[in-house]
């Protein structure tokens, strides 16, 4: 059986290496990835913070709140979104340098060839970027609530919503 290849010419502006714009928007989600790995850190951070009070008799001491431990962990994922539109726009502008291809890219007869050319890796990157953050907010919440003591969360009614389940 034969594998499927993707034609990357035809997903990138004539004359653009579209397997090249490609492996730069993986590169851009993989830094968001780790950028957003700060986030777990801090959670570690204060796991050994309660642990040490608690070898030590204190009492009192809560998690820090999930918004805060999170701060600007999925920063990254929206930085490369906007880097991708912007990636859009310069293949919009590239049709319209020189010769103006975008005039004979209207007249094919596949009328989404042009947008196609102009929107399938940054579309395909945007949605990418919006799953992995969603994912990585999801498994970082769940080892917030797993892994944090219930008596350290401040916020109840959270706790007992999800432990209801």
């Amino acid at each position: 059986m034969k594998k499927p290849q993707i034609n990357w010419e035809r997903l990138a502006p004539v004359g653009l290496d579209g397997k090249r714009e490609a492996v730069r928007a993986c590169w851009a989600l993989a830094g968001s990835a780790l950028w957003s790995l700060g986030a777990p850190i801090r959670m570690a951070q204060c796991w050994r913070w309660i642990e040490e009070a608690r070898m030590h008799g204190s009492a009192g001491f809560y998690m820090r709140p999930f918004s805060e431990i999170m701060g600007s962990a999925l920063w990254g994922f929206t930085l490369t979104a906007a880097w991708l539109l912007a990636l859009a726009a310069r293949h919009y502008v590239y049709h319209r340098q020189g010769s103006r291809a975008d005039y004979l890219m209207r007249r094919l007869p596949d009328p989404w060839e042009y947008r196609r050319r102009c929107w399938a890796i940054p579309l395909a990157g945007i949605l990418a970027s919006a799953v992995l953050a969603l994912a990585l907010w999801g498994f970082y919440w769940w080892l917030y609530i797993t892994f944090t003591p219930p008596e350290c969360l401040r916020d109840v009614a959270i706790m007992t919503a999800v432990t209801r389940q």
